[in-house]
This record gives structure tokens, sequence and C-alpha cells, in this order.
């Protein structure tokens, strides 16, 4: 009810944006999951964060105001070119942002470089956005499926922790992720022991953990999400897998840690892009997210609708101009502020932050009700994400 509220509240501001901005507005669109399976890890909090980086201008660029619209895609492609169609050639909308799906946003590649708009892509997470459908208009700002594979398997095979075993999603998105984290692991002399394939919307989850259990690997990697994770973090809770084994999960999102507590999720290790208590900027960005949206801390798909929305501003304003071209290519001229850290959009438009390996603390080591996380160290972009040398991308020859 509360969520609910708050997203009212930014509708209605949204909503009344258009009599205050006119038709000179720099429209921004955050096209996003805001009630589907997403809709925790962005959705309304994505809204949210391109809303403070909006505030933190003043509302304004080049003398501008800046608007905000918004549009739920429900995960569907044709939902989400019909509605980019629409803000694009009527209603005046200068980027797109967010789009939180792979399949939404490869279906948008031929729009937005036929209408030449920037598009700033941060859920989504298939690497061929900066690959052969890479385009001088798009960049992708948060993990992709290439990073959430080689960032925390490289650091801890790297530091010993060389035998796994994974328990995988059946679907693409979970064997693309396996394949690319095997490739990591044996790179570094390390072994895959075993994996099971699990049912999208599995709720027994005995006989896998059972199985890894037996494998006796170091490591017992769990590449599954949503509301499958939980119910396996709790299962393998009950049979205290985590005593042996490091448990990592992929993709950890702090609602997950939040709806099963710390006495179930500490030990765990992952990676991510942000982390809350990282520095002062980090920790102030949080502080002013939580407050208006009742303590939930943001998950790294939310920070970094904010960085990517306040650097698309600081390039029109570094560029003078809201024009497409002008604007995209300043994107990757230009140093990339990631909360007072400078990185950069490389020539396929994969932007270059590093990534955190953190584990989630025990309660006896939480400071406050939110304070999930503990730093353990820093898996430099360069590390973490493709080699450009292997990027199908033509921007990169």
């Amino acid at each position: 009810m509360r969520i609910a509220g708050l997203l009212g509240a930014l509708m209605m501001l949204i909503g009344t944006a258009p009599a205050l901005a006119g038709a000179d507005a720099i429209k921004i669109g955050v096209l996003t999951d805001m009630s589907g399976p997403y809709s925790d890890n962005l959705g309304p909090g994505a809204v949210l964060a391109a809303q403070i980086a909006v505030e933190e201008f003043g509302g304004k660029v080049l003398g501008k105001p800046v608007q905000i619209v918004v549009a739920d895609h429900q995960n569907k492609p044709d939902v989400g070119i019909t509605i980019v169609r629409q803000w694009l050639d009527v209603d005046g909308v200068d980027t797109v942002t967010e789009i939180g799906n792979s399949s939404v946003a490869l279906g948008l590649h031929d729009i937005i470089e036929a209408r030449k708009k920037v598009a700033l892509v941060v859920g989504a997470a298939s690497t061929t956005l900066t690959g052969k459908l890479c385009s001088r208009y798009l960049s992708q700002w948060n993990l992709d499926t290439y990073a959430t594979a080689n960032g925390v398997t490289r650091a801890l095979a790297g530091g010993g922790q060389n035998s796994w075993f994974f328990i995988t999603v059946d679907y693409t998105y979970g064997t693309s992720v396996e394949a690319d984290a095997t490739k990591a692991i044996e790179s570094l002399g390390g072994t895959v022991l075993g994996s099971v394939r699990v049912p999208l919307g599995e709720t027994e989850f005995s006989q896998y953990l059972l199985r890894a259990r037996s494998s006796n690997a170091k490591v017992v990697g769990f590449i599954i999400a949503g509301t499958d994770l939980s119910q396996a973090l709790k299962q393998a809770n009950e049979f205290e897998l985590g005593r042996s084994q490091q448990l990592v999960p992929f993709l950890l999102f702090p609602s997950h840690i939040a709806s099963l507590g710390l006495d179930v999720t500490q030990g765990l290790i992952i990676a991510d892009s942000f982390y809350a208590g990282h520095n002062e900027r980090t920790r102030d960005f949080a502080a002013t997210y939580m407050a208006r949206f009742h303590d939930k801390v943001p998950t790294s798909n939310q920070a970094a609708e904010y960085v990517a929305v306040r650097n698309y501003l600081l390039a029109i304003q570094a560029a003078g101009t809201d024009e497409g071209t002008a604007v995209a290519d300043k994107l990757r001229d230009m140093d990339i502020d990631n909360f007072g850290e400078k990185s950069r959009v490389r020539a396929d438009g994969r932007v270059m932050r590093d990534l955190y390996l953190l584990q989630v603390n025990a309660p006896r080591e939480a400071r406050t009700p939110t304070d999930y996380f503990k730093y353990l160290s820093t898996i430099p972009a360069a590390s973490a994400y493709r080699p450009i040398a292997e990027s199908e991308c033509p921007l990169a020859k």
C-alpha cells in the first residue's frame, strides 16, 4: 500500500509535467517493469532514482525543463516497441532509459538507430546489446550476462575457491551464465564438479541441494532469480549447506535479504556494481532514496538508473545541445561520474564500472536493520566485462 502511494505520487508529478514543461522540454522516457517479476529490482524504484537525478539539476538543463515520462513494457517486446514509437514519433521523448528486459531492448535497436535517439540501457543484461546489435546511440550501464558470470567466479576461483557446483534455471539465461562461469573457472585452473537444471517456478529444491552437498564442491553457485532463489536459499539454510560450502547467488537483491532475513542469508557472497556504504556519495544517494521509498535499499539497477540519467544530463550540458547524435558521442567522449569515481563508455557502448565483491552480514554484524553487506574487494571493470577484442560490435573494430 505504501509503495502504491509513492508510485501514485510520482505519477501525479510526472502527469503534471507537460503543462509545466511545454514543447521545448527535455523528455526522459523510463520504460520498465512496473508491476511484474522485475518490479522490485527495477520498476518504481528506477523511476524514483531517475527523478532524484533530475532534481539534482534543479529540474533543468541548458535552461530547458526536464520531464520524466513512465511506461510499463509488461516484459513484452511488442508492447515496448509500440510505446517507444509513440514516445519518439509523437510525444517528443529525447531518450529511452532503463528498459529492463533484453528482448524489449533488442527489439528497440532499429527504432533507436533510425530516429538517432539515445538509449540508456540499465536492467537488460544481454551482451548482444554491446555485441553484434551495438549502436552509436546505445550504452549499457549495469551488469550484463558476461559480468554476472565472470565477476564473482574469477574473484573466488582466483583466490582458491576453485571447485564449483551449479544449480541453474533451465532456460537460455541460466545456461548462458553457467557456460561463461565455467569457462572463467577453468581458465584459472579450477573445476566444475557438476550442475543441475531446475525448471522455472520450482518450489522444492531438496534433491538439487543434496546433489550439491554430495559433490563436495567448495562453492555452490545459484544461477536462479526471483522467488525461486528465495525458496532455494531458504531450503539451503534448512539443510545447513553453508556450513561446509560457500554459497554464491548470482543475482541477489536487497529485497531477497529483506524478505529472508540475515539469519538465512548471512555469509552469501555476491559481485555487484553498487554498495551503499562504499563512499560518501553512495551513502548520500542511498539515504535520499530510502527516505522516499520507505527504507527500501536501492538495488544496483536502481542506482545505475540514477547514474545513467545524471550522466545523460551532464552530456547534454557538455555538448551544449540535446540533439541525439551529439549527446551520444559526448557520452563516449567524457568521463562518466559514478558516485564520484570516474569510468568510461567503451566504443561498443559498455559502461566500464568496477564491481564489488560483497558478503552478507551476520545479524550481529549489522549496525542497522538495512546494513546488509560487508565489502571484500574491488573487481576491476577490465576483469569483469568481456574484452572489447572479443566483441562482435562493428564500432569496436
